[in-house]
């Protein structure tokens, strides 16, 4: 309706009212942009049921987004510690005198 408000003409402005009012309202104030929020606002609170349960959707929801940063953690931390492993395994063989390019002569 918002994207083609003359196909409604007929079955919601020409009547008045209510009918009317919802046309206004969705045309000129909330627009395309508006109605695709309003429906996925209402989608999300059919989703989420009852009041009284939101608490409980909550809790799941912080759950799973711990649970999913913990997991990023660890794949990030397992290469970073094996990288670390690897620097601290070389530092017997550098050289940072020759590895450098400075040449101490000695005489």
């Amino acid at each position: 309706m918002a994207n083609r408000p003359w196909l409604y003409l007929r079955a919601f402005y020409a009547r008045g009212g209510l009918r009317r009012t919802v046309q206004v309202v969705t045309c000129d104030v909330l627009g395309t942009s508006g109605v695709a929020l309003l429906g996925l606002v209402a989608a999300l609170l059919y989703v989420a049921g009852p009041p009284t349960r939101w608490r409980s959707l909550a809790d799941v929801l912080v759950a799973a987004v711990v649970k999913a940063i913990r997991a990023r953690a660890r794949a990030v931390a397992v290469p970073l510690l094996v990288l670390a492993a690897m620097v601290v395994a070389m530092v017997p063989f550098i050289d940072p005198v020759s590895d450098l390019g400075l040449f101490v002569t000695r005489e």
